[in-house]
């Protein structure tokens, strides 16, 4: 590697922020989900109270007559409220705001993981899994565009890297300490205090979003097989992060309790109907996909499928990878690799639904393993052939990544992600200021609501009450491409048609010419 291996990595970094501000110039409509995660930002603003729209019970608590978020839903912490709090109390809530600070925990869960490899696997190897890291398509919109709260999960994924970094450093340094006869207390101090920091970014990503417990599981249990004893930290340690583990998922902790284990409630809540070989049929497409560019978000522009060539060359190289790392002497190349392995086995096989925004969760554990592998493997004889997959992963994801940026730009964004919501915001806070605005449909209330500033007011309504059009009102629909549950607005326009008093309608439209969402007021 022409340079050193620290300003290639420091490179990479730039690079994924570059990436991230193209996306985020596009500036594609601000999509429901993504106003979710950070609903309590706007409304902390606002408000003493607790959230009035709709939310989960017992995720709100109140503390002297001031309420706090403890969790945005049963399984997801809210760290994204807290964060954006100040963000959007400085600039405004925007878009490009919320978007920035998801860049902002994407980049810091590349830094962490390089951190960590710097350490213990070698510069270069650092370099280069951020390198990858940061040109992957699937990494930067998925954390960027962040409706399933990846940018969060990536952001405590890095800091557990530089915590278990710190800590490993810390054990291997025993030896050296003793060496240098150094005080025994010092040394143990230090040690515990890696291990109670490494117990705070392990609770914290649990708060995060429960099922951060399945990495750490999986990481726990790869541990285990490939060092054996060694793996066991003393009783002390244990200690030291059980405590770090209480604090850093404190508000987790206070969530179960008052709620009576609602995130566990909520697992019971999702669960799908597909059969098992259907389930891994599925699950094993969206994988390949998610190892460059996932449908989920090419949906943002309406993006082609990818090539099939591509779909099965990533994951046979990944694949061939982990093979690589499992018979190799190389410790922390077994650990990546089995925990891998056990992470994918309960993506794929768990009951719960899961799309790309889950298994994403695969992909810098898939870059560390083809990195590490290919340097494992590399001679005279599989040096071609490296560099050649290396061309064709780089090559492929610089021309996804264009394509992403130049047609976002072009369209605006379509479906649920169309820039139309932004004139649609306006256009209802200019006509409808303090008017009760009924939603017949999900996907427009958490946007218009951060987009408004928490000032428009508005009732989102699934089902629809009859003879409502008839009584007057302000009502809003999805267009027709965009309807998730037709049955109240296919209801209200039926009613509608037997009105006979004058209805005022508007109509907001994509780009591209079709309708985003329609106005209907029909107050006499």
């Amino acid at each position: 590697m022409i340079g050193s291996p620290r300003a290639w990595t420091w490179a990479a970094l730039l690079v994924y922020c570059l990436w991230s501000v193209l996306l985020i110039s596009a500036n594609p409509g601000l999509q429901y989900d993504e106003a979710l995660l950070v609903l309590g930002s706007v409304h902390m603003q606002n408000s003493p109270g607790i959230l009035t729209l709709p939310h989960d019970p017992d995720t709100w608590t109140c503390i002297a007559g001031r309420c706090f978020p403890l969790m945005t839903v049963r399984y997801v912490g809210a760290a994204k409220e807290y964060l954006c709090l100040p963000l959007f109390a400085v600039f405004g809530p925007r878009a490009e705001v919320l978007r920035l600070a998801s860049m902002l925990l994407g980049l810091i869960g590349i830094w962490g993981i390089a951190r960590l490899l710097a350490a213990h696997a070698g510069p270069r190897a650092a370099a280069l899994t951020a390198w990858v890291l940061a040109m992957h398509p699937a990494y930067v919109d998925l954390t960027i565009f962040d409706n399933g709260t990846v940018a969060v999960w990536m952001f405590a994924a890095g800091l557990l890297a530089v915590a278990a970094s710190r800590y490993l450093t810390e054990l291997s340094n025993r030896s050296l300490a003793v060496a240098a006869r150094k005080p025994i207390l010092s040394r143990a101090r230090q040690q515990a205090g890696a291990a109670f920091l490494l117990g705070v970014a392990m609770g914290f990503g649990i708060w995060a979003r429960a099922n951060f417990l399945w990495l750490l599981l999986a990481f726990a249990v790869a541990a285990v097989l490939v060092l054996r004893r060694r793996s066991l930290p003393p009783v002390v340690h244990l200690a030291a992060m059980g405590a770090g583990g209480v604090i850093g998922g404190a508000p987790f902790l206070i969530y179960q309790i008052v709620s009576g284990g609602g995130t566990w409630e909520a697992i019971g809540m999702f669960t799908t109907e597909e059969t098992l070989a259907q389930k891994l049929a599925v699950r094993w497409r969206m994988f390949s996909e998610v190892l460059l560019s996932d449908r989920e978000h090419r949906a943002i522009w309406d993006g082609p499928p990818l090539p099939e060539w591509q779909v099965w060359l990533f994951p046979a190289i990944v694949m061939a990878a982990t093979l690589v790392c499992l018979i190799s002497r190389k410790p922390l190349g077994r650990v990546f690799a089995l925990a891998f392995l056990i992470m994918g086995s309960l993506l794929f096989f768990s009951r719960l639904p899961v799309a790309e925004h889950h298994l994403i969760v695969l992909v810098p554990l898939a870059a560390v393993i083809s990195v590490l592998g290919a340097e494992i493997a590399w001679n005279r004889r599989t040096r071609v052939a490296i560099v050649v997959a290396a061309v064709l992963y780089f090559g492929s994801a610089l021309h996804w990544q264009m394509s992403a940026w130049r047609r976002i730009t072009e369209t605006g964004g379509v479906g649920q992600w169309s820039d139309a919501v932004y004139p649609l915001a306006e256009h209802l806070m200019q006509n409808y200021p303090g008017v009760e605005v009924r939603i017949l449909d999900w996907g427009l209330q958490n946007n218009l609501y951060l987009l408004t500033g928490g000032k428009l007011r508005s009732r989102e309504m699934i089902e629809y009450p009859a003879g409502a059009a008839s009584r007057g009102g302000v009502f809003l629909i999805n267009g027709p491409a965009n309807r998730n549950f037709p049955q109240a607005t296919e209801a209200f326009l039926k009613e509608l048609e037997t009105l006979r008093a004058k209805v005022l309608r508007y109509r907001v439209r994509q780009r591209n010419g079709t309708v985003y969402a329609e106005i209907f007021d029909t107050r006499r």
